[in-house]
């Protein structure tokens, strides 16, 4: 009976190793520092780019989502990989054209940004097995189509931008519990 309940056991530990999956320990001060980085890189959404707001929007359910609870962050996590992958494979092809007919923004800055951008990631690596949001693929084409249009490309840039910075602070806020942070002040 002993022998019984024993190999029970061992077969239900076994059963919870399998079905549990990897928990991401993603850093609240980086997704902070991220947000603070995009902010500084220059000038506000300009008003000349508004006619190119119907082109780019961004997903409404995943910036407007009420605070998420221990067992929605799994789920928070994955929008912001998903965000922060498609986002990157933008800035870094075919790049930023920044000066004259690009954007006005620090280099020095975007380069930080893609550096945080990228820690980020990393620390999400565990979140790839998740599927891809429909959502997010038709938002992405829509700012590559808009980056593909010389006159528009400026705009494109900074639509997407914006989009991060709101998506990045609705995340900080709804879904600070998701996160582990360094330092002792929290938002």
């Amino acid at each position: 009976m002993l022998s019984a309940v024993l190999i029970l056991l061992q077969l239900w530990s076994l059963q919870v190793v399998v079905v549990s999956k990897p928990t991401c320990q993603v850093h609240g001060d980086l997704i902070q520092t991220a947000h603070n980085l995009l902010r500084g890189l220059g000038e506000e959404f300009p008003d000349h780019c508004l006619p190119y707001n119907a082109n780019i929007t961004f997903p409404r359910s995943l910036i407007s989502a009420t605070a998420a609870s221990q067992s929605q962050c799994p789920k928070a996590l994955n929008a912001l990989n998903e965000t922060l992958w498609g986002a990157q494979l933008k800035f870094q092809n075919p790049g930023v054209p920044l000066g004259e007919g690009g954007v006005n923004w620090n280099p020095n800055g975007l380069e930080q940004f893609q550096g945080v951008c990228h820690r980020l990631i990393r620390q999400m690596s565990c979140m790839r097995n998740f599927g891809g949001s429909d959502v997010l693929t038709a938002y992405f084409s829509n700012v590559e189509a808009v980056l593909q249009q010389p006159e528009s490309a400026a705009c494109g840039w900074m639509a997407l931008r914006r989009d991060l910075m709101r998506f990045l602070n609705s995340t900080l806020h709804k879904n600070r519990t998701c996160f582990i942070w360094r330092s002792s002040k929290r938002l």
